[in-house]
């Protein structure tokens, strides 16, 4: 006899868009998820994120090799989220794998936004959407969180520059006698919006550097060690993040 699943244990995303009033239809790869490799009938219940903030308990109603419906039986109150909005913008990488590590790990620490930088000493242009938003459907659901980041397409450094920014702006920066530790730079910061910038190999250029200073940017050190791009985009969203609340 097949052992019932306990309640709430496993967590699937579906997005809003498929959940109308107490019903839910899982997305494919869900649905084949929870037939196919769990193996749970009608009757189980499940926990579903929407990426949006809510959370649920769902009774499985209908479950095919291709397809499930559920019923939502309660909405459960939202996990905890970062007092600060957090925008980390990383310049592209020429290794994916790489890059796709510091997605995972910014998701999973709480970053709001995650904006693929194209700067001039990038060696590709883009991510893999489809790819890319599985990794951070995944870290959201194994870390507990019920909030998707925002992943945008990949952008030229000048426009991004170009947007209007509320609350802190940082850069990462190796060098430079202007830079500050960020954590002193925090400190006197106290709370609101973090937006923070990380170069890939090799860095902003000093061009690229003296237009993010001339848009407000206060370059700061994570420290006496050179950090890899991936390293230093979750070392400073780690420190941002804890530094300012939970």
């Amino acid at each position: 006899m097949k052992k019932q699943s306990t309640p709430e244990k496993h967590v699937f995303h579906v997005d809003g868009s498929r959940i109308a009033g107490d019903q839910v239809a899982f997305p494919d790869a869900e649905a084949q998820h929870l037939s196919r490799v769990l193996r749970l009938v009608p009757g189980d219940i499940v926990r579903v994120v929407d990426g949006d903030g809510g959370l649920y308990r769902v009774r499985l109603d209908a479950v095919t090799r291709n397809g499930a419906l559920g019923k939502i039986m309660e909405a459960l109150p939202s996990p905890a989220e970062p007092l600060v909005r957090c925008t980390v913008a990383v310049g592209l990488l020429k290794h994916a794998g790489r890059y796709e590590t510091m997605l995972e790990k910014v998701t999973e620490l709480g970053a709001v936004r995650i904006v693929p930088l194209l700067s001039e000493r990038c060696e590709r242009s883009e991510v893999k959407e489809s790819r890319s938003h599985g990794i951070l459907v995944a870290a959201m659901k194994q870390c507990g969180a019920a909030r998707l980041p925002r992943l945008d397409a990949s952008t030229r450094l000048d426009r991004f520059l170009d947007e209007p920014v509320v609350g802190l702006r940082l850069v990462c920066h190796e060098s430079g006698s202007d830079r500050r530790p960020l954590a002193d730079v925090l400190r006197e910061y106290g709370s609101g919006d973090v937006t923070v910038l990380v170069g890939p190999e090799g860095g902003f250029t000093e061009a690229e550097l003296s237009r993010t200073r001339a848009a407000g940017y206060v370059p700061v050190s994570l420290g006496a060690r050179r950090l890899r791009t991936e390293t230093a985009a979750i070392a400073a969203v780690s420190i941002i993040l804890n530094m300012t609340g939970r």
